[in-house]
């Protein structure tokens, strides 16, 4: 029996620290695990990781985005066209604006000026297709118009005519706005924009 022991004994000794190897790999993956939830956790409220900084639309513009109808004829939505405008508190190389998916740049500046490298604080441009009625809620009628032909002035009937009036729900949009300053820094934001019968 006395021959027997010290094997006990060996086979005790090895189980101990087999033991303890697994309870140190079991502590070592704990704190890496809780290092990483760490790491998450310091990461500034309104960013994302990987991506632009989140930020409330009253930090980077100086007043309301302007959304109006484009199409030549007055008060006509048959167009399906947008203007959009906006202002910002500090100079910026480019802004894109995305509207229900359908993203755009406001590079337009205005009568026909080029878009340009300069930092500035006006943007503007323009959404095809901009889902008039079924992403901003507009309900069309039925009206007139008065057009010069061959020298007389006649009244035209016109379809899809919008005068402003408000329905259930306001005309407008959800505009998200990615906005580039001089130092290549992105931040982006997110406004409600009702929506005008005209633009300029």
């Amino acid at each position: 029996m006395s021959a027997i022991a010290p094997l006990f004994d060996e086979a005790w000794d090895h189980w101990r620290r087999r033991r303890r190897r697994v309870v140190l790999g079991c502590v070592a993956a704990a704190m890496v695990v809780g290092a990483l939830f760490a790491g998450s956790a310091i990461v500034p409220p309104g960013t994302r990781r990987g991506g632009p900084a989140q930020v409330a639309p009253s930090r980077v513009l100086s007043r309301s985005p302007d959304l109006g109808v484009s199409c030549p004829v007055a008060n006509s939505i048959a167009c399906n066209r947008v203007g959009l405008a906006v202002w910002l508190k500090r100079p910026a190389l480019s802004v894109t604006a995305t509207i229900a998916g359908a993203s755009f740049a406001l590079d337009y500046r205005g009568d026909l000026e080029s878009a340009s490298q300069r930092p500035r604080l006006a943007f503007d441009g323009f959404l095809e297709r901009a889902g008039i009625m079924s992403r901003m809620h507009v309900e069309p009628v039925e009206g007139s118009v008065v057009v010069r032909r061959h020298g007389h002035w006649v009244v035209v009937n016109r379809h899809r005519m919008w005068y402003g009036e408000y329905r259930r729900v306001a005309p407008g949009a959800t505009v998200r706005l990615v906005i580039r300053d001089r130092s290549g820094r992105t931040v982006v934001t997110h406004v409600r924009v009702g929506l005008s019968t005209g633009w300029g």
